[in-house]
């Protein structure tokens, strides 16, 4: 239990992480598009669908993880786990 349970924080750090390159890709992106005076409000959409689709998988395998993290501990160890002040990223 507690290798799977070590295995889960494993992949939701690695989808957080994950996150942070998106977000910060998409960061750059958009101040680049921003400085782009020829830049259409369709590119600038272009650039936030593709944020949301990649973003959205991430968010969707989180969301498992913490489902997955839940189902295998139980209720006293899932009250301290879920406490803000233990988790990463506030998920």
């Amino acid at each position: 239990k507690a290798e799977q349970l070590i295995a889960l924080v494993d992949q939701l750090e690695k989808d957080l992480l994950a996150y942070r390159e998106i977000r910060a890709a998409h960061d750059q992106a958009l101040c680049a598009k921003n400085a782009d005076y020829d830049a259409t409000r369709e590119d600038l959409q272009k650039l936030y669908d593709a944020y949301n689709k990649d973003t959205h998988a991430i968010g969707m395998r989180i969301v498992q993880t913490d489902l997955a993290m839940k189902k295998l501990s139980t209720p006293e160890e899932w009250a301290v786990i879920s406490e803000p002040k233990h988790r990463i990223g506030g998920f």
